[in-house]
Order: structure tokens, then C-alpha cells, then sequence
């Protein structure tokens, strides 16, 4: 953003996060400001953005009816997305389910925003799946990832779904940068945004976890 949309960026990031606040005063807590903030680089206006994000979470929301907080964030992340509620939602219920399959039962907390990101990646879901294994199956092999380490089989998963979003958008020879249109550039670009909005609201999650277990 340049320094000249600053003051406008963030009265539209304290009114998102109003908009958010009232549709879910219960969900609606600090880390939900970082995607504010993203959701106010949109060129929808704050009213369509926020609507957007409400479809993408009346969609989500029956598959994973105790996880409110972690609904809210993937229907973030989606609404950062382009394309159609309907199908982002779909795409991503489907990778959720296809990876099941494959025997990686991805995370229903914190996590599940992170499944979103990748979900939109333009790759055949197959390839995402692969790809998905294979990053897997290494990270199994690294200190702190193994049966005896301290990261989890979700956080695990959800690490895995971070390096392969980054090793498309990262890479200038991929698929992505082969088959996107230009028009798909800004969301890709608001994918990596999502990525790091994700991150931040997991390393959230898991301080205030921290803090809980210490007191």
C-alpha cells in the first residue's frame, strides 16, 4: 500500500472488523484483525467483502459445527480468493475430504485456514495431493516432526499445506505461473496474503494456548 492510502487502509481495516464484530460478537476476537486488515486491500467495498466472508462461512460452517472460530478464519481466507462462494467452499470440502483419504485427516481447529490457501491454488487437486505426500513423508524424517517430537500430526499437516502453497507461488517455472491469467495474478497475490494472515492466527492460537497451560 502506499503511504498516501495508509489513513484509508486503516479506517477500512476498523470498520471490517466492526462489520465482522457484529455478525459474530462471539468469534470475532484480536487475531481476526489481521485479516481485516487484509480484507481492507480488497477493491469490494467493505459491506460486499464482508458479505462475502458470511457466505463462505454459512457454506462451511455445518461440516465443522464446534470449530466457529476456525470456520471464521478459512471464510477469510476464502473471501480474499476470487471466484464464486459456492465453489471455493466445494474445492476446499473437497481437498479436506480427498486428504482423509490419502490418510492425512487435516486439523478442524486454527489449522483449517491454512487447507483454505491451498485449496485455491490453480492445480489439478490430484497434483495438490501428490505434492501434499511427498512434503509429508520428508517432514516425517526432520527433528521435531517425528512420533517423539513436540509438533503434532495437525501442525505437521498444517506446515505441509504452508511449504506446498509456497513452493507454486514461489517458483516462476510452475504450473501456477503457466496457467494463470493475469487476471488470476491478484489472487494468487491475496493467497501468499492469506498464507501469512493463516500464520499469524495459528502462532496466535498457539500462544494463547501456551499462556492458558503456564496459568
Amino acid at each position: 500500500v502506499e503511504p498516501a492510502q495508509y489513513d484509508e487502509i486503516v479506517v477500512r481495516t476498523r470498520h471490517i472488523y466492526e462489520l465482522m464484530r457484529s455478525n459474530h460478537p462471539f468469534l470475532t476476537a484480536g487475531e481476526d484483525s489481521v485479516f481485516a486488515a487484509m480484507l481492507a486491500l480488497s477493491p469490494l467495498s467493505d459491506e460486499q467483502v464482508v458479505e462475502e466472508t458470511e457466505r463462505c462461512y454459512r457454506l462451511i460452517n455445518p461440516e465443522f459445527l464446534l470449530s466457529g472460530d476456525a470456520v471464521q478464519s478459512l471464510s477469510h481466507v476464502l473471501a480474499l480468493c476470487d471466484g464464486d462462494a459456492v465453489e471455493k467452499c466445494s474445492k476446499t470440502m473437497a481437498l479436506f475430504h480427498a486428504l482423509k483419504e490419502n490418510g492425512c485427516k487435516y486439523g478442524t481447529s486454527y489449522e483449517i485456514a491454512t487447507l483454505g490457501v491451498l485449496a485455491m491454488l490453480p492445480v489439478p487437486q490430484e497434483q495438490i495431493i501428490k505434492d501434499f505426500l511427498e512434503v509429508d513423508e520428508f517432514l516425517q524424517n526432520q527433528k521435531g516432526y517425528g512420533f517423539w517430537g513436540s509438533i503434532t500430526k495437525r501442525e505437521r499437516y498444517m506446515h505441509v499445506a504452508m511449504l506446498v502453497t509456497s513452493s507454486y507461488v514461489d517458483n516462476s517455472d510452475s504450473m501456477v505461473e503457466k496457467t494463470m491469467s493475469s487476471a488470476a495474478i491478484s489472487s494468487t497475490i491475496s493467497l501468499v496474503a492469506a498464507q501469512q494472515a493463516a500464520m499469524c492466527a495459528a502462532i496466535a492460537a498457539s500462544n494463547a494456548a501456551s499462556n492458558a497451560a503456564n496459568n
